[in-house]
């Protein structure tokens, strides 16, 4: 459940990153 968590957070900070920088941050 730890590894869907981190995927999940990992998404939600990329849509954030995205639409700040306007660049997928991995």
């Amino acid at each position: 459940m730890i590894a869907s968590d981190n995927d999940i957070l990992r998404c939600f900070y990329n849509s954030i990153l995205f639409k700040t920088f306007g660049t997928p941050f991995q």
